[in-house]
């Protein structure tokens, strides 16, 4: 792991928390809504049921090659 390469020890268990914490003055966050619409209307009873679908379907793999 990067971090340990780096610390020489392994990060702890709120190490994320501590680092915001003290870089809050320079880091800037927030949600990307496109993504997040996109995921929520990929991730759905039927686009499930359609990828099963495809995927059991013997002609599917002649589509990715």
């Amino acid at each position: 792991m990067l971090a340990i390469d780096i610390c020489k020890t392994k990060p702890g268990k709120n190490w994320t928390w501590r680092f915001m914490r003290f870089y809050k003055d320079r880091l800037n966050y927030g949600f990307l809504r496109s993504i997040d619409l996109a995921r929520r209307k990929a991730d759905s009873p039927k686009a499930y049921r359609a990828w099963f679908k495809a995927v059991r379907d013997p002609n599917y793999l002649k589509f990715l090659y």
